[in-house]
């Protein structure tokens, strides 16, 4: 007999025959089953994957990056698993999000929704996480100590993830106080920064740098005393 299921309307699951003994009922039940294993309590370990993992894991999972090249390819924003397809062969396998679906990014700890009126995933804000700006980057604070006139790492990102960034830092040691503007960016292999605004109340109280640390753009800071200073950081971080 023909197969002929009954779908479900919001994710496609197949539900049920029309027919006894309907033939490729196998199949659909595999499909239903791998589907619901891959999106329910769905987590991914990236929202913006630009190409398919040279070496992933069964059970791996992305949202694909609007223009993805690879197996990626024409999967814009799709969910992407890797898992069985029906017949227990071990592949990429691609759903369509539907709207006000979920997903946790494990590299990041954010939550995004996707909306089908801006065909976009849409960062859910939290309470004290960085603020994401939608297909750009990222809005973020800190502060950090330095003291003693050593160097100091005072921020770091993935290189993997962001080629550039904007800082605009507060320096202060006991009422004097040094706000400086940089831009750093990196191509993988250097990193290099500009310092193009500065005011001060006093003699310069440090200077900055940049360096690469395995995946890392590190920038850092040296006083120019060895008194302790406090330094305010807010940046602003454009994907790759």
């Amino acid at each position: 007999m023909s197969f002929n299921p009954i779908t479900g309307p919001v994710f496609g699951i197949y539900g049920g025959q029309t027919q006894n003994g309907e033939s490729g009922w196998r199949q659909a039940i595999n499909q239903s089953l791998i589907k619901i294993d891959s999106v329910i309590s769905l987590s991914v370990i990236n929202v913006n994957q630009a190409q398919n993992p040279t070496n992933p894991s069964a059970g791996d999972r992305y949202i694909v990056a609007v223009g993805a090249t690879g197996l990626f390819a024409n999967h814009d924003r799709q969910v992407a698993v890797y898992t069985y397809s029906a017949n227990g062969t071990l592949g990429w396998q691609f759903y369509a999000p539907i709207n006000g679906l979920v997903a946790y990014e494990t590299s990041t700890t954010y939550t995004w929704v996707y909306q089908t009126s801006t065909n976009s995933w849409v960062p859910k804000p939290v309470a004290s996480a960085d603020f994401i700006i939608p297909n750009v980057g990222t809005l973020s604070g800190k502060t950090a100590s330095v003291s003693g006139g050593v160097e100091t790492i005072i921020d770091t990102m993935s290189k993997l993830t962001f080629a550039s960034a904007k800082y605009t830092i507060q320096v202060k040691y006991s009422t004097n106080y040094q706000v400086v503007e940089l831009l750093v960016t990196s191509d993988g292999t250097i990193a290099q920064y500009t310092e193009y605004a500065k005011l001060k109340s006093s003699p310069d109280l440090g200077t900055f740098s940049v360096a690469l640390s395995g995946n890392n753009i590190q920038l850092k800071f040296l006083p120019s005393n060895s008194g302790s200073m406090t330094l305010r950081i807010m940046r602003t971080a454009i994907y790759i």
